[in-house]
């Protein structure tokens, strides 16, 4: 994974309802010239997906992820396609218009949650992961294209969990809580009780 080398700087933000976490890949369509200029300006150093919301200011969520430009293409209907990946999870701050409307923030590192050891539930959700990615080949061969430099980590509990909240249809509210460090557990086992139909810790409350 890339780390910013440093604690705090400018970056532009690109509010979506798309939820990222490090270490995921999505691709996305840029027609808005405020955002083919970001897309220009951030080959080298990125830019943040923040999760789009209309009732706070700047329509856009607190935090984000600081991510890079992995492939761009131009697509058959002239728009400009671009693959982008997770680095790390910020947290942003003094967010500002430009002049073409393009939001730009102060970002800092947030900590995600530490590497933990696998058990029966994690390679439980590993397994139903894989069967889905080879099952939906569009998003799967996101994380077999070797450009990518993001091969599948399939006995990594962290990197499975975040892959199953970024396509589980959950609320903003859950989504805002499961960036904190400390919410590993919690969020396993909301997974699990959405993916697998089970709870291992039914006394922990989300």
């Amino acid at each position: 994974m890339l780390e910013i080398n440093i604690n705090i700087l400018r970056c532009a933000v690109f509010p979506l309802s798309v939820y990222l976490l490090p270490g995921g890949i999505t691709k996305l369509k840029i027609f808005e010239q405020r955002y083919i200029r970001m897309v220009k300006e951030s080959m080298q150093s990125g830019f943040v997906l923040s999760l789009y919301k209309p009732d706070l200011v700047h329509e856009s969520s607190p935090w984000g992820v600081h991510v890079s430009i992995v492939d761009f293409e131009m697509l058959p209907d002239g728009l400009l396609g671009i693959v982008i990946k997770a680095n790390n999870l910020v947290e942003l701050t003094n967010m500002e218009l430009e002049h073409d409307g393009l939001r730009c923030a102060t970002i800092s590192v947030l900590e995600h949650w530490p590497e933990r050891d696998e058990d029966q539930y994690s390679q439980r959700l590993a397994a139903q992961l894989q069967q889905l990615m080879t099952q939906n080949k569009q998003y799967g061969s996101l994380y077999q294209n070797a450009l990518f430099d993001a091969a599948p980590q399939w006995h990594n509990p962290v990197w499975v969990n975040q892959r199953w909240l970024e396509i589980l249809p959950i609320s903003y509210q859950h989504r805002a809580k499961f960036i904190q460090s400390s919410t590993f557990d919690v969020a396993q086992n909301f997974i699990q009780t959405m993916v697998l139909g089970l709870q291992n810790s039914p006394t922990i409350k989300i």
